[in-house]
Order: structure tokens, then C-alpha cells, then sequence
């Protein structure tokens, strides 16, 4: 019995090499091309990274400046306030005192320090979905830490101002706003001068005092240190 043995003429051999050559060739040219664009994306990538850097540095910067100040403000408004429970402590209070109270009342009682912070750029990326651009493990950590804690300090900011509000309109019992006004004005006096209603107010005073003390020298002071981490990370980062 014969065998008979396919036979591949050279011209189809050559179509063959030359259709394998064209595939692997498109081949070659689409992974090139998936290539080229994923490299397009991680330089855009990059690219947006740093300007959110850029920008959320500048954010942060604000609320260190910002924090600083109202820090400050707390110290002033801590001694204001208690320079004004003392002169009202006096039973009768002196009428040569009143006009100091009036000042003391509108500088230091009626005053809630507020911190705001610069949320524009990490609402963007968190909106955007674009926080996955930060690749630094440690700084997207810190940036979420920091950003947990102003929340954090803006639940505390709402105690604060419902017993800010709760004072100054309880004040209205004793203190004649219209010298708010006219601040120079002479003969100054009060609504009252009542034992009982005095010490109502000193005591709303005293847990206004109380509340941005904690909001101010506690909840601020530990967003100041999380706030000078995150600077010195972005600094570190855009080199």
C-alpha cells in the first residue's frame, strides 16, 4: 500500500510566511498602540497629579494661616471672657464699671471664632474620582486623616455656636445693644442688675467660654499639627 505525502508548493509556503508576517506585523503595531497610549495616560496622569498637588498645597497653606489666626483670637477671647465673668461678679456692680463691661461684653461676649477650611480641591478629587492619582500611600493617609478631622471640628463649631447663640440672646436681658452702636456714649446702664439674672448669664458665659475653648485650644490645635504634617508631605512630594 502506498502513502502518499501532502506536498506545500514553494508559492504557498511564501503566501504563508508573508500572512504570518502581516498578522504578527498588525500585532506588533496594536501592542505598540496600547503601549503608546497607556504611556500617554500615566504622563496626563501625572500631569493632572502634580497641578492637584500644586493646588491642594496651596488649600492647606490657607488653613495653616487661618488656624494660626483663630488660635490667637482664642487665647484673647479666653482672657476677655474672663475678665468680664470677674466684673460681674461685684455685687452691686459699680456704675463707674458698666462702661468696661459694655466693652468687654462686645469684644469678648459676643464673638464665636470659626475655622473654614479649603475644600476646593479635595472635593474635586474625590468628585472626580481622580484621589486615585495620588500614588504615595502615606500622603493620601494624611490627606484623608486631615480632611476626617476638619469634619470632626465642624461638629464641635456647632456646639460652640448653639451656645454662643443661647448667651448673646440671653444678654439681651441685661445689656442695651444699641451701644454697640455708640460705644462712646456716656451714663451707660444696664436693662438689670439682678442677683439672679446675673448669674444666669454668667453661667451661659461660662459654657460658651467653656465650649470654643475646647473647640479652639483641642479640636484646632490637633488640626494644626495634622495640617503641618500634610504641608510637609506636599512639600516633600513636589520635591
Amino acid at each position: 500500500m502506498e502513502v502518499h505525502h501532502a506536498k506545500i508548493s514553494k508559492d504557498k509556503a511564501k503566501h504563508f510566511r508573508e500572512y504570518l508576517l502581516e498578522g504578527l506585523m498588525i500585532f506588533l503595531a496594536v501592542f505598540m498602540g496600547f503601549i503608546a497610549e497607556n504611556i500617554r495616560e500615566h504622563i496626563s496622569d501625572n500631569s493632572k497629579a502634580k497641578k492637584y498637588l500644586a493646588s491642594l498645597y496651596t488649600d492647606i497653606k490657607n488653613d495653616s494661616a487661618q488656624l494660626n489666626d483663630i488660635i490667637v483670637l482664642g487665647e484673647k477671647l479666653a482672657k476677655g471672657q474672663d475678665s468680664l465673668l470677674t466684673a460681674l461678679k461685684a455685687r452691686p456692680l459699680p456704675a463707674s464699671s458698666i462702661d468696661t463691661v459694655y466693652q468687654l461684653f462686645f469684644k469678648y461676649g459676643s464673638i464665636m471664632p470659626e475655622f473654614n477650611a479649603t475644600e476646593r480641591t479635595f472635593n474635586q478629587l474625590i468628585n472626580t474620582g481622580n484621589f486615585r492619582l495620588i500614588e504615595n500611600e502615606q500622603l493620601s493617609d494624611s490627606i484623608v486623616n486631615y480632611y476626617d478631622k476638619v469634619k470632626t471640628a465642624e461638629a464641635q463649631a456647632k456646639v460652640v455656636e448653639t451656645n454662643t447663640m443661647d448667651c448673646v440672646v440671653f444678654a439681651q436681658n441685661i445689656f442695651k445693644l444699641e451701644y454697640g452702636l455708640h460705644m462712646n456714649a456716656p451714663h451707660k446702664s444696664l436693662l438689670t442688675d439682678d442677683a439672679v439674672t446675673m448669674e444666669k448669664y454668667r453661667n451661659k458665659l461660662v459654657q460658651m467660654r467653656i465650649s470654643e475653648q475646647y473647640y479652639i485650644m483641642y479640636e484646632l490645635n490637633d488640626l494644626k499639627k495634622s495640617c503641618l504634617h500634610l504641608i510637609h508631605l506636599l512639600e516633600k512630594v513636589q520635591g
